[in-house]
């Protein structure tokens, strides 16, 4: 490819010329997609396009009369600096204001492209001529803004951004944005390899802190030596490489910060991952966001290329480190026969019966956001009288602590939310980490609004040694539920399974029934149980049953679910609080639901389903 200023006068017109038959073509194109929905702007478009031809036939009778017949085969596409375009208009039925879009970007760069032609022109007739098409290709510009003026209505006009101000998204955010996006998830595999390879924060912060700069460096490079910037007007190419560059970096340093936590507080390396996965997860969910509002990717699309590539490249960099970690220890266990018993014996502990935090005592009604909306619950939960004795060794005495979680979550569609849990456990005065649990809710749509209703979630979790014997587990809950006006009555037949060698599969049933009295408030009873291992259930007495009397309710904004249980079993805790405060955001461009006034069925507080606007 050429640089502009690199272009002899002969290529500057053949280029033109070019461009004309080009947009031309797409003019007519667009004419007619728009002849049978509006043909009076189809008509705007036809004229557009005849004017292009008459703007070409111009150019090649200056080109003949200097240069001859033969045209050089160069196109701007050969040429660094002009704009890459997505071919909109091979799709049919496109909305008018995309094509008012396309249209006037592309005057907008035609224009540019004249101005810049014309002052390096040295024919005074060829300058002449350029700059009298410069101020043509303006007022084709002027004439592609005021394009729906009669069509759209004033409120939709309104709304619309100018395309000045998309390229300016061009010119600043897309070079920065590229640079974020690379530094946020492309850092994450290493980082996280080393963290759980290691266990050390200092070493994992060292680790983070290369991967960025290399990457910021790398980002930098690259964006700078991709354009010059000359006829798309996105600036100088150092600057856009220095702005690339310094998003990258710091999009990498977001997740790596955290690391910074010293190695001798309790639980370090816990409560810097824990901090690492919040980063991570308001990183691609931001991200994901951005390129929706402001680079035209359909919001799904955008989710799935950016927050499930994310966590890919997060699981591949957890699974990395947990290998090396295996490998270490096998060549140690070798190497060290005295050592490898001590480590047998501590793995021989993890046969013992799963025990399962109570950062979350709740009986899922399948209610999740709304398309678009972020929603957060804090759980807590205080055990006034509990068992004595540890569960395992090494494991957290329940009796006295305070345990939760805060619970992120996000609606997706209206049938699939997305959500994030950070448990923790306070313990005679102690902070200990449950590092995190991610969850998927797939449910029956408004489902506040049936009378039966089901649903399923699954989350997976990765615990720390206090809390169980396994590293990673997963929660497999059923929803099914049923109500009319006064009553409803939900289960959730759960199924927890620890994986690796000492995991096992556990049945822990949760059931829910309760009174509506009145607007946003309910009472009922709630039952949780763990029956133990499936196929082979401890006697009753060593299984664990708890029955709450419970109430939600609105205060203000806020959704309130509070309760006290009493254990029925010997290894059951045997007094327990459990509230949990949410709130639901607003939702971005939302209205009011005409089911919010006119539903006859009941709203549980707790379905996270309620809907304010901006």
């Amino acid at each position: 490819m050429k640089n502009f200023a690199d272009l002899t006068e002969r290529e500057v017109l053949a280029v033109a010329i070019s461009a004309e038959e080009e947009d031309s073509r797409i003019y007519m194109t667009f004419a007619e997609d728009l002849k049978e929905r509006y043909p009076d702007s189809a008509k705007l478009f036809e004229e557009m396009a005849e004017e292009e031809r008459g703007h070409r036939h111009m150019l090649l009778e200056l080109y003949e009369q200097r240069f001859g017949p033969h045209l050089p085969p160069i196109r701007r596409d050969d040429v660094k600096g002009f704009l890459r375009r997505r071919p909109v208009w091979l799709t049919k039925n496109l909305p008018l204001e995309t094509i008012r879009k396309e249209a006037e970007t592309m005057e907008f760069e035609a224009e540019r492209f004249y101005v810049k032609a014309a002052e390096q022109a040295k024919d005074v007739a060829v300058r002449r001529l350029l700059g009298d098409l410069a101020e043509a290709e303006k007022s084709h510009e002027r004439t592609a803004t005021q394009l729906t003026q009669d069509i759209l209505s004033p409120d939709v006009r309104a709304a619309e951004d100018r395309t000045r101000r998309r390229v300016f998204v061009l010119q600043y955010v897309q070079p920065g944005l590229a640079g974020l996006m690379d530094g946020s998830v492309s850092t994450l595999a290493p980082l996280f390899a080393a963290a759980f390879a290691t266990h050390q924060n200092w070493q994992t912060f060292l680790v983070g802190l290369a991967a960025s700069i290399g990457a910021g460096i790398s980002m930098g490079f690259a964006e700078a030596l991709s354009d010059d910037g000359s006829l798309t007007g996105r600036g100088s190419p150092w600057l856009r490489g220095v702005t690339c560059g310094l998003m990258t970096t710091v999009g990498g340093l977001g997740h790596t910060l955290p690391y910074l936590v010293p190695d001798a507080w309790p639980n370090a390396f816990w409560i810097a991952t824990a901090i690492a996965c919040v980063v991570v997860f308001f990183e691609l969910w931001a991200i994901a966001f951005i390129r929706a509002r402001y680079m035209d990717t359909p919001f799904l699309q955008a989710v799935f290329q950016i927050v499930l590539g994310g966590v890919i490249v997060l699981a591949v960099g957890i699974l990395i480190g947990g290998a090396l970690v295996v490998a270490a220890m096998k060549l140690v266990v070798e190497s060290k026969p005295r050592f490898g018993l001590a480590v047998l014996g501590l793995l021989a502990l993890a046969s013992a019966p799963a025990v399962h935090a109570t950062d979350e005592i709740q009986v899922y009604n399948a209610g999740i956001a709304e398309v678009g909306q972020f929603t957060i619950q804090q759980h807590l939960n205080y055990v006034a009288g509990g068992l004595t004795n540890p569960p395992f060794t090494g494991g957290l005495v329940s009796n006295h602590s305070l345990n939760g979680t805060p619970e992120f979550a996000y609606g997706v569609t209206d049938w699939w939310e997305l959500g994030l849990y950070l448990p923790f456990s306070i313990d005679h005065q102690q902070f200990y980490s449950d590092a995190f649990k991610l969850r998927t809710l797939f449910v029956s749509p408004h489902a506040d609004q049936r009378n039966f209703f089901y649903g399923v979630n699954f989350e997976l979790g990765n615990e720390t040694p206090p809390f169980a014997q396994t590293r990673w587990a997963l929660e497999i809950r059923p929803i099914v539920g049923v109500r009319n006006s006064e009553f409803e009555a939900i289960v959730n037949p759960i199924v927890d399974i620890g994986f690796g060698k000492y995991g096992e599969a556990d049945f822990a049933p949760a059931l829910r029934v309760a009174k509506k009295l009145g607007q946003d408030t309910w009472a009922g009873l709630e039952y949780y149980a763990d029956f133990g291992k499936i196929g082979d259930f401890p006697r009753l007495a060593d299984q664990q049953h708890t029955l709450f009397a419970v109430t939600d309710f609105k205060f203000g904004v806020f959704d309130v679910d509070f309760g006290v249980g009493y254990g029925l079993t010997p290894q059951s805790d045997r007094w327990v609080v459990k509230t949990i405060i949410g709130y639901a955001f607003p939702v971005p461009g939302g209205k009011p639901s005409a089911s919010e006034s006119s539903s006859t069925g009941p709203v549980n507080p707790m379905s996270r389903a309620t809907q304010r606007t901006w």
